[in-house]
């Protein structure tokens, strides 16, 4: 990464779509103990605590549980900036706008950034982008779409707009992923070879 100017986002997979307390606490502990490779690269490295964590319409717990695992991060000596996924497979992000404030201060550094993955739920049209957008932007918060693709389960994706609407608000975007997924999902692959 340091040699190509890439930055990296690592993330806990073991967490994925749970909405238990203990495992968001189990991914930041992750990086806790993974302290001694990481501090030192905040400028190639952001922290995902945990791929898409938080229940539907889990707000409180999702909040909750934040606030306690950040912390636990910085606490650690850990100054990376903090990628924190929507609940709701990263799809709900209404949540920003009703709980993100509290995750935002709970950060002793308030070196926060939300993540809205774009799928059918959050990325099917033009306005369901934007305005999943919007509830971290008109709040000031950094966002980010962190995952998106052409298609999934839940509908079509609006993959042009999301791109165009990223470039032209200077919001960052990923798309996933490059290969790997396992079927159902294997459409998402972006390399064939």
């Amino acid at each position: 990464c340091k040699a190509h100017n890439l930055v990296a986002v690592l993330e806990v997979h073991d967490a994925t779509c749970k909405s238990e307390t203990t495992s968001l606490i189990e991914a930041a502990q992750f990086f806790v103990d993974a302290k001694e490779v990481l501090i030192g690269q905040e400028d190639y490295v952001i922290l995902n605590i945990a791929n898409e964590w938080g229940g539907y319409n889990q707000f409180v717990t999702w909040r909750k549980g934040y606030c306690k695992a950040i912390p636990m991060l910085r606490d650690a000596g850990l100054a990376h900036t903090i990628m924190v996924d929507c609940p709701s497979g990263g799809q709900q992000a209404i949540a920003i706008q009703k709980e993100g404030a509290e995750i935002f201060e709970s950060d002793s550094i308030e070196n926060v950034m939300f993540a809205v993955h774009m799928y059918g739920t959050a990325g099917g049209s033009a306005e369901k982008i934007e305005k999943n957008l919007k509830y971290a932007t008109d709040m000031g918060f950094c966002v980010c779409v962190g995952e998106f693709g052409h298609n999934h389960s839940d509908g079509d994706i609006d993959e042009d707009y999301v791109m165009e609407y990223c470039q032209e608000n200077s919001i960052g975007y990923l798309a996933w992923s490059w290969k790997g997924n396992a079927s159902p999902v294997e459409y998402l692959d972006l390399s064939l070879t």
